[in-house]
């Protein structure tokens, strides 16, 4: 109950309290991507899935441009959802089962060459489809459960995966800091082997008393690793620090820098506005052990200027810069070859991107009575 509590409370914040910053950094006066060309999303998106019939979506797993359609990861109908530019349905692959193209538990969809790779973490393991959503090959990889591999993408013919351990029970007196690092594993989809197994920096928790398992909740503008994949490139990162990892296809690790990236303060208005969603958010769901946890939560003094990672359909890195509680958007931020902004689009703070194109974005949201939704928007000048 504690552990789906914690996670329920990770998704609920993730927008304010899943990224932080060094303690140490000096804090930057200027916003480095202000003189960044801004566009905008059209007032209304192309089309909506998980509305109606027959677009209806349970669990979205992912959702990716595919040349000029559209690929979903439909996880509680153990599908992949293929829909054109303007949101007709072309085709459903996919079912529930063991077998070739069957899914226990669809967790992952992402861009294999010009065609898809779908990642099932009951069976760890990943299965390819061509451009028509049709059967190519299943990669059983040697990932193991507990480590629970998040599936971030395919650059060249290595897959990206990120885990997120769950089960930190630190079993100390008393509560503190605590930090795991988070495995990062490049897989090969001709053999399904280990490529290589990097760590980074894991989520900063405030952990429970001795004996109370997976008693905690994260720091209030904690930090958190990240990954995103190009298509030559995988890049890693820890939200609280400016540097990336690049790691090429042949395995060349690379730390690039994004020095310009500022540290903003944060306030005492911004930490209580996070405390009170979270016990708002607690009150009929957790005993007054936990309660009385997240109200001793420990906040950090700067925001960093980024909190997430995301590749593009035709290349390119963009950057979510960190919020605080009270915006309504947020910006993504494009880095060209020399990780310079080039570009920076509004997006909704409830609205999630996955994924872009030159000329438009998926996002991903929850309608009024909490059914999931896919939003294409195309982006203007």
């Amino acid at each position: 109950m504690k552990a789906k509590l914690s996670v329920y409370l990770s998704l609920v914040l993730a927008c304010f309290i899943s990224v932080g910053c060094d303690k140490d950094v000096e804090i930057a006066g200027d916003d480095p991507f202000r003189s960044t060309p801004l566009r905008v999303l059209a007032k209304t998106p192309t089309f909506v899935a998980g509305v109606d019939a027959p677009l209806l979506l349970d669990r979205v797993a992912g959702a990716v441009f595919l040349g000029d359609r559209i690929a979903i990861g439909n996880a509680g109908f153990y599908t992949v959802t293929i829909v054109s530019a303007a949101g007709r349905l072309l085709r459903n692959v996919g079912r529930d089962g063991l077998g070739p193209g069957e899914y226990q538990d669809l967790q992952g969809i992402a861009r294999f060459g010009s065609g898809l790779v779908v990642w099932d973490s009951a069976l760890l393991r990943a299965t390819i489809l061509d451009e028509h959503g049709d059967l190519v090959r299943v990669v059983q990889t040697p990932l193991f459960g507990p480590a629970y591999p998040q599936l971030i993408g395919a650059f060249g013919d290595r897959l990206l995966f990120l885990g997120a351990e769950l089960d930190l029970n630190p079993g100390v007196d008393g509560p503190i800091e605590f930090r795991r690092d988070v495995p990062a594993w490049i897989v090969d989809t001709n053999t399904g082997a280990f490529v290589s197994e990097l760590s980074r920096p894991g989520q900063e928790v405030w952990a429970g008393r001795e004996g109370t398992r997976r008693g905690y909740t994260p720091v209030i503008f904690g930090t958190m690793p990240v990954a995103a994949v190009t298509p030559s490139d995988a890049w890693i990162a820890d939200t609280g620090d400016s540097t990336l990892t690049r790691v090429s296809r042949d395995g060349t690790e690379e730390e690039v820098s994004l020095s310009y990236l500022p540290r903003r303060p944060t306030t005492i208005e911004w930490t209580e506005v996070v405390r009170d969603t979270l016990l708002a958010a607690l009150s009929s769901r957790a005993s007054q052990f936990m309660q009385d946890l997240v109200g001793s939560a420990p906040a950090r003094p700067t925001l960093p200027a980024f909190s997430a990672l995301r590749g593009g359909s035709q290349g390119g890195l963009w950057l979510r810069e960190h919020p605080n509680p009270l915006q309504d958007s947020v910006f993504w931020i494009q880095l060209d070859s020399a990780m310079q902004p080039v570009q920076r689009v509004a997006i909704p703070i409830d609205k999630v991107v996955l994924d872009w194109s030159p000329d438009r974005v998926i996002l991903s949201s929850r309608g009024p009575f909490d059914e999931h939704l896919v939003e294409v928007y195309t982006i203007r000048d």
